[in-house]
């Protein structure tokens, strides 16, 4: 692929990227709010992917190449595990609150993590992303502490239990890295692992509210909690970095806090408060920052200065 189609490439990825993340974690608010449990999002999530890819996956023999510990540590990041903790966080935190969580901590984290694991070198702009990811978070759960009686009781808790989720979020990211996986590989270990373990012991043993949702709710999150987190995010977010680069991708994925929050305001009527569109403001700047974007850009700065 050319250089000016593989831009085109990442580009469009990374906008459609932004735009289903953000859509995502809407549309699942809502989810958590009529009749579906969070059992049943799981469920969808993870088998109605393992329908679609199975055929493909066992013809090319996907699994190739893993081993067992390594999907157990992707299916801990990015599977089941990971989804139960995000869908309980949503069923008590605002959309404003779960971007920030869910998708603004994890390129921070991932920082720290890669340092943990693999002693990867922390640049200055990456520890001050790491400072405002944390001061964001700091302002944005301040914000789950003064807003009860507006329904968000224990958004405190719910903000808890998303930065547990995204501490596992930044453990696949990592993983995925460290270990070279392919796209192939990803998805055999996310959908095929998770899938086939989870949908028996959930149509058997753990509560469900299929039969009092309506057909509309369910074609919403069936297609979108079957589709979006672990088919088309994976696909293209391998694709924005495979073209563009992890510090361009970041830019993309520093969008999702503001974009859900935006969107949340028509369609759920959760307005932010001034201190979540602070925090809000201040996680997107340690994004930035964490994913090296900032950092690169001011280094070049002073360099052209320099000559």
């Amino acid at each position: 692929m050319s250089g000016q189609r593989a831009l085109i490439a990442g580009i469009a990825a990374g906008t459609v990227l932004a735009l289903l993340w953000s859509s995502w974690v809407v549309i699942t608010r809502h989810g958590v709010m009529q009749a579906l449990t969070i059992y049943d999002l799981t469920a969808f999530r993870f088998g109605i992917p393992a329908l679609l890819i199975l055929p493909w996956a066992i013809r090319q023999g996907w699994w190739k190449g893993l081993t067992p510990f390594r999907i157990a540590v992707v299916t801990l990041g990015a599977g089941v595990p990971y989804a139960m903790l995000g869908y309980t966080g949503i069923t008590f935190s605002p959309a404003a609150h779960i971007g920030v969580f869910l998708n603004g901590m994890a390129p921070g984290l991932t920082v720290i993590l890669g340092w943990l694991w693999i002693r990867s070198r922390i640049t200055r702009y990456q520890m001050a992303g790491v400072v405002l990811l944390a001061v964001g978070g700091a302002l944005i759960g301040l914000d789950g502490l003064m807003v009860p009686g507006e329904g968000f009781e224990r958004a405190w808790l719910g903000d808890l239990i998303l930065l547990a989720a995204a501490i596992l979020l930044a453990l696949y990211l990592v993983a995925i890295k460290v270990w070279t996986l392919s796209l192939e590989q990803i998805l055999f270990t996310i959908c095929l692992v998770g899938g086939p373990l989870f949908v028996p012991i959930w149509a058997f043993a753990l509560p469900s509210g299929l039969t009092g949702a309506s057909w509309q709710e369910l074609v919403l999150q069936g297609g979108f909690q079957g589709v979006v987190p672990s088919l088309a995010g994976t696909t293209l977010i391998f694709i924005a970095v495979r073209n563009l680069g992890s510090q361009r991708t970041a830019v993309f994925v520093a969008c999702v806090p503001v974009l859900a929050a935006l969107m949340a305001i028509p369609t759920l009527g959760e307005l932010p408060t001034v201190a979540a569109w602070i925090g809000i403001a201040v996680t997107t700047a340690g994004v930035l920052f964490a994913m090296g974007v900032v950092g690169r850009r001011l280094e070049a700065g002073a360099a052209a200065a320099a000559n």
